[in-house]
C-alpha cells in the first residue's frame, strides 16, 4: 500500500465540482442528508461547504488504528461517523488533510460501488 496524500486533491475536488454542476448535491446541503450515520455527536448540521472549506472540526481521527483500518474505507467511515468535532463546525478553519478524502467518499451523492468497494460517481 502506498499513501499519496496530496496527489488526489485536485482530482477529488474536480469530481466534487462536477457532481455539483450536475445537480447531484448543493454545497449548502447537510452531509447527513446523504450519509445519515454522520449525524452523530453534533455533526447533523455540518454542510458540504463547511467540510470542503476545512471548517467541520474533523481534521484528525480521534481513534487510533492499525494499517488494516486505514486501508478500509468502510471502517474509517464508521470511525469518522461516530467522532465528535473538535470545535463547533463553521467557527474555525483547520486543515482536514487526513479526514477529507474519507468524508467525501463516504457521502458522495449518487455514488455506487464497484465490486472492489470503490466509490464511483455516476457518469
Amino acid at each position: 500500500m502506498v499513501i499519496v496524500f496530496s496527489a488526489t486533491k485536485g482530482l477529488s475536488g474536480l469530481a466534487m465540482a462536477l457532481a455539483n454542476s450536475r445537480g447531484l448535491f448543493d454545497y449548502d446541503e447537510r452531509i447527513s442528508n446523504y450519509w445519515p450515520e454522520f449525524a452523530q455527536q453534533g455533526k447533523d448540521k455540518i454542510t458540504i461547504r463547511q467540510l470542503l472549506a476545512h471548517q467541520a472540526g474533523l481534521f484528525a481521527f480521534d481513534e487510533t488504528g492499525d494499517k488494516s483500518i486505514i486501508a478500509d474505507l468502510d471502517r474509517l467511515a464508521v470511525v469518522l461517523a461516530r467522532q465528535k468535532p473538535e470545535y463547533e463546525p463553521g467557527t474555525r478553519q483547520v486543515y482536514h488533510g487526513i479526514t477529507l478524502g474519507t468524508t467525501k467518499a463516504s457521502f458522495a451523492p449518487g455514488r455506487s460501488q464497484t465490486p472492489q468497494h470503490r466509490a464511483v460517481l455516476p457518469g
